[in-house]
């Protein structure tokens, strides 16, 4: 994706300079005090989305609209507030890092956060039965950088099954991560047209630091221990929730998944402020604490 403004497309190593980046995919949805993600089916191009409380009665559409179905991810999901996705949230916090400054806000804004939202308002005003071009054009664009960044992450699998040794066992992880993850990060850096800048400021620690380096680099380092491991490749499933965990990292206490197989990825990733659970165990989460507040 874009920055938003016009920027370039996304070059092959999916990880622009410019702040472009793959869109998530797939079936997450991270929940915190700032802001969320989620995903649609796989196969199609998505946006991250903030979560927000559910309310009854039509919350969360436009006047006149029509609620959101029971169930949906809109109907606890505040879709006029989208967080940025992964590519350009890591080119961003990066680049920001290199200079010396403060991460930048996780949101996305500009032209791609206008085609979506007004996108997404026409679509349940008309009951999903209208796409404006806008929109449109930003979903197959969010698409094509997914493929690209997917792309990324593979190759650098690739890299890690012969740049790193992998522990004798998963439980070795967090060793594992210690020894490898400065020398991910300065490859994620080289992804973003910054490895120079980077290897000037040093400081991997610093750069670890920062949740969304951290979860990218974390998250990638062990599903490359589990594939070398278990000896197989990856699916296209765990590329995706490595994306939504960036994302959902950078603005959320809480990132829920669907798929229960990359719950052990995801928490071997080390985190504070940050845990990763399914769908039923944020349920149960969320019911005990509604309990408890009403007791």
């Amino acid at each position: 994706m874009t920055n938003g403004n016009g920027g370039p497309p996304t070059p092959p190593s999916g990880l622009p300079a410019t702040g472009g980046g793959s869109s998530p995919q797939g079936g997450s949805l991270a929940v915190g005090p700032g802001a969320a993600s989620f995903g649609g089916p796989p196969g199609q191009a998505n946006l991250p989305v903030p979560a927000s409380p559910a309310r009854r009665g039509g919350a969360l559409v436009p006047a006149g609209g029509p609620p959101p179905r029971k169930g949906s991810p809109l109907s606890i999901s505040n879709w006029r507030v989208l967080l940025k996705p992964c590519g350009q949230l890591l080119g961003d916090d990066l680049r920001a890092f290199v200079a010396g400054a403060d991460p930048a806000r996780p949101f996305l804004h500009g032209a791609m956060q206008n085609a979506v939202t007004t996108g997404i308002s026409e679509l349940l005003e008309s009951d999903g039965e209208e796409v404006n071009e806008d929109f449109a054009q930003a979903l197959d664009e969010a698409r094509r950088e997914r493929e690209a960044f997917v792309a990324g992450l593979g190759e650098f699998l690739a890299e890690c099954g012969t740049r790193f040794t992998p522990p004798p066992a998963v439980d070795g992880f967090d060793e594992y991560f210690e020894r490898n993850a400065p020398d991910a990060a300065a490859a994620l850096a080289e992804r973003a047209g910054v490895g120079a800048e980077f290897r000037q400021r040093g400081g991997a620690e610093a750069i670890l630091a920062l949740k969304s380096i951290r979860m990218w680099v974390g998250a990638a380092l062990s599903l490359a221990c589990m594939l070398s491991l278990e000896g197989r490749p990856s699916r296209a499933e765990e590329a995706n929730e490595v994306m939504h965990a960036v994302s959902g990292a950078a603005a959320a206490d809480t990132f829920v998944t669907v798929d229960v197989r990359a719950l052990p990825c995801l928490n071997r990733v080390s985190i504070d402020g940050l845990r990763a659970t399914d769908l039923k165990g944020f349920r149960m989460q969320t019911a005990e604490s509604l309990r408890a507040r009403s007791e």
